[in-house]
């Protein structure tokens, strides 16, 4: 009877011996790692600069901030206009924004202010601005960074598509229409009736934006 203990005792004793060297196999043999919970998204983040020309800044959103020189000799930051609509037309060049003069006018009749971001320098929007007597804001994104960003730009596209984006006076926007020259009634038009939609109708009375 002790003879045939002794080879069981040694059986037992093998098998403790490989548990104990292996404690962290022997654990989680058969078992699927865990996956790492994946970080939530968070809607407070500022979008990201868009890569691709067909991207876009989607209506309901709020317009990504930037700040830019302006035809006025200043910097302007986008953010610093919130409390006025803001009729935000894109371009290559700014010796077209020449045409939008009777828009501007009609615009600030129903509190809407007109500003124009062209692929320009500083100094050459300033001067044009000056020329033409153009009396709306002109700012210049001579990097294209911005026009980038709002989907307008990219890596194999040098030039600035045109582009029209109504904003309200939280910033949001309100209205898009990207690729499409506007001829001055019509951005007029398109404003006046996306201010006249649902989500804008419990907006204070329209006052003319300051110069």
């Amino acid at each position: 009877m002790k003879r045939n203990l002794i080879p069981m005792l040694g059986g037992a004793m093998a098998i403790a011996g490989i548990l104990i060297a292996n404690p962290i196999d022997a654990q989680t043999s058969g078992k699927r790692p865990t996956p790492r919970p994946s970080r939530e998204h968070n809607p407070s983040v500022s979008p990201r600069p868009f890569d691709e020309p067909s991207a876009r800044i989607h209506i309901g959103e709020r317009a990504p901030d930037f700040e830019l020189d302006g035809s006025n000799g200043k910097p302007v930051r986008l953010a610093s206009l919130r409390g006025d609509w803001v009729a935000l037309v894109f371009g290559d060049r700014c010796a077209p924004f020449s045409s939008l003069i009777s828009a501007d006018r009609e615009l600030r009749l129903i509190g809407v202010r007109l500003v124009a971001v062209c692929r320009e320098k500083a100094g050459v929007v300033t001067a044009a601005a000056r020329r033409d007597q153009i009396p709306s804001l002109v700012l210049a994104d001579a990097t294209g960074q911005v026009s980038t960003l709002y989907g307008l730009r990219s890596g194999v596209e040098p030039s600035t598509r045109p582009g029209l984006l109504i904003l309200d006076r939280r910033g949001v926007v309100q209205n898009t229409l990207i690729g499409q020259d506007l001829p001055a009634s019509e951005i007029v038009r398109i404003a006046k009736e996306t201010m006249d939609r649902p989500q804008a109708a419990q907006r204070p009375p329209a006052t003319p934006p300051s110069p």
